[in-house]
């Protein structure tokens, strides 16, 4: 159980991206062997339709996952918990993918890789870091647009409407999936349509009030950039 903390505004958490770890691989540290690259096209030939997590994300991802953490008193469930953790695990992928961090063979970050740096032993600890970075700024953001009376305005509401839709009509069934099922192929087991969109609210919302809060901070400096 971790209690994640109201002390901070964290927004720019991007700022720690690439520096968590020291520098950018070198191609020796990242291309895979002719092994590794055989492997990675058979599987990508075989997972060309996903049906499940492990199909998508590999073996390493749900060792990290149904974490506990509260926010301000109030426990988050862990359907959101592992969202964060999820989507974190995409970015860094998709920053293995260009030399940042060092990749598994089918192409995610290598969570059980040594780091460069001083702060991180493995890449394993430095993906929790961010993963409750993104969480944390959530919770901080949606507190404060509730505080400040911040809301989804029309079209946010409509792109999520839209959003889910899609799913039910087009991305679940060329799964053959339900729309229960493709969640909890992309977001895990537990997830569910109605878990799915109150975090996507949630998402939206954090969004919401940094825009606000940006534009407030223009007008407070007398900028119309």
């Amino acid at each position: 159980m971790k209690k994640i903390g109201t002390l901070i505004l964290s927004i720019a958490i991007a700022a720690t991206m690439i520096a968590g770890c020291g520098n950018k691989l070198t191609t020796a540290d990242t291309a895979p062997s002719s092994s590794e690259t055989a492997t990675t096209t058979e599987t990508t030939t075989e997972a060309a339709k996903p049906q499940s997590f492990d199909d998508i994300y590999g073996p390493q991802l749900k060792a990290y996952m149904d974490r506990e953490y509260y926010f301000d008193g109030k426990k988050i469930s862990k359907q959101e918990a592992n969202f964060y953790f999820i989507n974190s695990f995409r970015d860094l992928s998709s920053y293995a993918a260009m030399g940042y961090y060092p990749k598994t063979a089918d192409g995610h970050i290598n969570l059980s890789a040594e780091c460069n740096g001083d702060d991180y032993k493995t890449y394993g600890e430095y993906f929790i870091m961010y993963s409750e970075k993104t969480l944390q700024s959530t919770c901080i953001l949606v507190s404060r647009a509730e505080q400040s009376g911040v809301t989804l305005d029309e079209d946010m509401k409509k792109s999520i409407d839209d959003m889910m839709e899609d799913i039910r009509t087009n991305s679940a069934p060329q799964y053959g999936k339900t729309v229960d099922e493709y969640l909890q192929m992309n977001y895990g087991p537990g997830m569910d349509e109605a878990s799915f969109r109150a975090i996507v609210e949630r998402y939206y919302l954090a969004d919401a009030y940094s825009n606000v809060y940006c534009n407030n901070y223009r007008l407070w400096n007398g900028n119309n950039i």
